[in-house]
């Protein structure tokens, strides 16, 4: 009888383990289907500013003199194109950052 108890306790105690254990392995795969999904976003949003940048190009080449030069004013479109490039430049720089971080976690997770 004692021995029974005892197997039954010590039963109780592993399977409580590996119960913890397959909440952990859930959790982590929880974080990691987070992770991708933000990654594939990212990659979403980097391919738009890209586009935006293309667009504001093909505009700003299209005003290119016949000499192959740009005059650029305050406030002339040319500068416009230029600084629509220069910010969405930025942005793209912002989410590739974020997008490395994330990788970054994800391989850190793999590898535990």
């Amino acid at each position: 009888r004692n021995q029974i108890d005892r197997s039954l306790s010590v039963n109780k105690l592993q399977l409580s383990k590996l119960e913890k254990l397959v909440k952990e392995n859930g959790e982590i795969e929880n974080e990691k289907t987070k992770i991708l999904q933000e990654l594939l976003g990212l990659m979403d949003q980097i391919k738009s500013e890209a586009n935006l940048i293309q667009i504001a190009g093909q505009e700003l080449q299209s005003i290119v003199k016949v000499n192959d030069q740009v005059v650029l004013g305050p406030h002339m479109k040319s500068h416009d194109y230029l600084l629509k490039i220069k910010n969405h430049g930025k942005n793209i720089e912002v989410l590739v950052q974020r997008f490395n971080t994330l990788n970054r976690k994800i391989r850190e997770e793999t590898v535990q």
